[in-house]
């Protein structure tokens, strides 16, 4: 099965007080308060790592369930892990625009070896189910109407121009919605503050293409350049923050491209997901880039093998020291290229299917900074969680178990 992996200002929303109350009071879901729902299959989860998976995203493709349960609808349904009895907080999510939805994002820990989810629906109608919120995307809160961001509780971000940064957090908190056009935060505020400069860099993930060794870069840098930018807010939450940016009127001598990127972050989570796919009539192989820029004075540590970038050094002025990760399947690996300002890991991908990485902000004074050395842990950190987020977890559908 084809799954897709990843991991308050907003108001904290709980779930149902009566759906759990029914839960709570009668000890069966399955005769209880899931007696709503008239129908009922299991999703099994085995995570193949001897040690467990917390908090790890799942994204599951709609239509891939549809093949055991053809009827399955998202818009009326609860997913119940077992043993205790727990709601699993989950989300239906459209990607295409046509008002249906595609996706069933959720997040959830797993132990080594197989766990089993209950899946309760059914086949009409809706559902409203509250949960608590842990995610926001948005588009432009500056005057220029050049932002979308996405954050989860952990951890924000957002692409200018076609450029990306993430910003420093104190404490889990939901930043955006307070974000307006005369909001100063390149100071330390109560939640944190913008920790990186970008300037003319391509910042923390920033796209650009590859013909040989010339770069084309896909973003308007400082503002400048010809590629169209569309930016639009897919998902809000309350698990998984999406926003999708279509770059287009790339073009060098030989080729014209178009970029979209899905990107993602979840609750509980530092990192976001990234997903590319890039359209071009000239090769059947393209090979692109997400630039990470180079911090003054830093420590860089990247490997091919495992699949992982990590610099740590000076963020901007008051900030101290911040790290910049970046996490990519081994098997795409096509090369290493630096600028004056970046460096770029080169990954192969076939034109027209999409593929993932991963980018990761961190921050010396955040609430979750590493430990002494800084910049080794710093760098264990996003080869350690690269590998848990390639993990292939095995997902079946059965109708009976």
């Amino acid at each position: 099965m084809r799954i897709r992996t990843g991991t308050f200002l907003l108001g904290v929303s709980l779930i149902s007080a009566s759906f759990l109350g029914l839960a709570q009071s009668t000890g069966s879901p399955a005769t209880a308060a899931f007696a709503a729902f008239d129908k009922h299959f299991f999703i099994e989860l085995t995570n193949p790592l001897k040690t467990p998976l917390i908090n790890h995203p799942l994204v599951l493709v709609l239509d891939e369930i549809r093949k055991k349960v053809p009827d399955f609808n998202a818009l009326n349904c609860a997913v119940v892990r077992n043993d205790p009895d727990q709601v699993v907080p989950h989300q239906a999510d459209d990607l295409d625009g046509d008002q249906k939805p595609d996706e069933l994002a959720f997040v959830v820990s797993l132990p080594p070896g197989p766990t089993v989810l209950n899946c309760y629906y059914s086949s009409s109608g809706t559902r409203t189910m509250s949960f608590p919120v842990k995610t926001h995307a948005r588009l432009a809160w500056e005057a220029q109407n050049a932002n979308i961001g996405w954050e989860s509780n952990c951890a924000s971000y957002r692409l200018y121009f076609g450029q990306i940064e993430g910003f420093g957090k104190l404490y889990e908190y939901l930043i955006l919605p307070v974000l307006t056009a005369n909001y100063t935060y390149h100071n330390m505020t109560e939640w944190g503050m913008d920790i990186l400069h970008v300037g003319e860099a391509s910042g923390l993930g920033g796209i650009s293409l590859w013909e040989g060794d010339k770069r084309i870069p896909a973003m308007n840098i400082g503002g400048r350049g010809d590629v169209k930018i569309e930016r639009r807010v897919l998902a809000t939450g309350p698990v998984r923050g999406l926003a999708r940016v279509d770059l287009s009127n790339i073009r060098s001598a030989r080729a014209e491209y178009g970029v979209t990127l899905i990107l993602s972050a979840f609750a509980d989570n530092f990192f976001s997901r990234q997903d590319i796919k890039v359209l071009t009539k000239a090769s059947r192989e393209v090979v692109y880039s997400p630039g990470i820029e180079k911090l003054t004075g830093d420590t860089c540590a990247w490997d091919k093998a495992k699949g992982f970038l990590a610099d740590w050094g000076p963020g901007v002025e008051g900030s101290g020291e911040i790290g910049l990760g970046l996490m990519f399947s081994p098997q795409e690996y096509a090369g290493f290229a630096e600028t004056s300002l970046d460096r770029h890991v080169k990954l192969k991908i076939p034109a027209g299917k999409t593929r993932t990485h991963w980018i990761l902000t961190g921050w010396s004074k955040g609430f979750t900074a590493p430990a002494p050395p800084a910049a080794a842990n710093w760098a264990k950190r996003v080869e350690e969680l690269g590998l848990k987020l390639r993990s292939p977890i095995k997902i079946q559908v059965k109708t009976t178990h």
